[in-house]
């Protein structure tokens, strides 16, 4: 019988998956780099248009455009147009366009042996995109997660695991990949640091912590993301953002999964706005803060992702929110920090600076996934 592999990286990743997703029995084995298993994720975050890292503006007509290799591309103008009109970046919501796009969605389609590489620091398809279908998928899987931006895995173990996957599965040799350690984690230097039954690793418990103790209170700032990035944002005193920190660590505080934020948040003279959620790892005096993960919302998808509805200035509501999953270590000494925004600079949507925003960090939690389960 015909036995094939597919193989690729980035969008030249995500054809695998989208072939996989056929459930054609002659695909046998793919191999799939930094990428999209979601277009919705690519775009969108809970309702608010979030570009892909380094590409402020794109979605689906710009990524359609990029990807018209053909010589008369005018045959394709109505697609493309149509395309446009679709996407829907004025609500920002999940519907159907994106149901058939999402393809971790129809994992359970898939026969084919499915190897994820996901880099942590891949801020254009953002770490999600591999661990959701990998979570999804029921069948011969494999998660390599390296600390890295966009593109593959730079070991030589990586490397040699690839090309043992598509002999296993599409030559039918028997050389024990099958039968490893599923997840695999390679360090910033390409050095393979640990190999484990799951993701998140084993031992990893959630710690829910509030942002501050006692009564009720409103700390209110005010956005100005269209002209300062998160990064200046979260570095200095700022009116136009909230941090808070824990104290400083005693031990070592490994993060291994998606943290969450629970806020109790009011949007005070707007019907709209962006919510954006930081985790910051600040170290001693002088050394930059860190972002180590971020994630976003649209209020009124405070429901679902596939439903806005309004927001009520002055009115409190209860939202919580994934940011991105991250493995991370802060240091004993250094403090475990929650910046709260509205616009960031580098993916929203950029409006008009004056959205006032009022949080009570004494109702508001954020949840951490820690080896251990201790923040301490």
């Amino acid at each position: 019988m015909n036995r094939q592999g597919m193989t690729g990286v980035s969008y030249n990743g995500t054809l695998p998956i989208m072939a996989a997703g056929t459930g054609h029995p002659a695909l046998k084995a793919i191999v799939a780099m930094s990428a999209v298993t979601s277009w919705y994720d690519y775009s969108r975050a809970n309702g608010l248009v979030v570009a892909p890292g380094g590409w402020q503006g794109e979605d689906l007509d710009v990524m359609s455009e990029y990807i018209l290799t053909r010589e008369n591309p005018e045959v394709c103008a109505a697609a493309m147009d149509r395309l446009t009109r679709i996407q829907d970046r004025a609500t920002g919501d999940y519907s159907r366009v994106w149901a058939a796009r999402d393809y971790a969605a129809r994992a359970g389609r898939i026969r084919a042996g499915v190897f994820l590489a996901q880099g942590l620091a891949d801020w254009n398809v953002k770490p999600e995109q591999g661990i959701q279908l990998w979570s999804a998928l029921r069948g011969h899987r494999k998660l390599w997660l390296y600390d890295g931006g966009h593109g593959s895995p730079r070991s030589q173990e990586f490397s040699d695991a690839v090309d043992r996957w598509i002999d296993h599965y599409v030559h039918g040799t028997d050389n024990g990949i099958d039968r490893e350690p599923p997840v695999t984690l390679e360090d910033a230097s390409a050095t393979v640091v640990e190999r484990t039954s799951s993701w998140p690793v084993p031992g990893t418990r959630t710690a829910s912590l509030p942002l501050a103790g006692g009564p009720p209170r409103a700390d209110t700032f005010t956005d100005n993301g269209r002209t300062q990035t998160v990064e200046q944002l979260i570095a200095a005193g700022s009116a136009h953002r909230l941090v808070y920190r824990r104290p400083a660590l005693t031990r070592d505080v490994r993060l291994n999964g998606t943290p969450y934020v629970n806020l109790k948040v009011s949007i005070d003279n707007r019907t709209a706005a962006n919510l954006t959620a930081v985790l910051v790892d600040y170290g001693p005096p002088g050394v930059a803060p860190v972002v180590v993960t971020r994630g976003w919302i649209d209020p009124q998808n405070r429901v679902s992702k596939s439903r806005s509805l309004p927001v009520e200035p002055g009115k409190k509501y209860k939202i919580r929110w994934d940011m991105q999953p991250a493995d991370h270590v802060f240091e004993a000494g250094h403090q475990i920090g929650v910046a709260l925004l509205s616009t960031d600079y580098d993916y929203t949507l950029r409006p008009l600076p004056g959205t006032r925003i009022s949080v009570d960090p004494t109702a508001s939690r954020v949840s951490l996934p820690v080896v251990g389960g201790r923040v301490t």
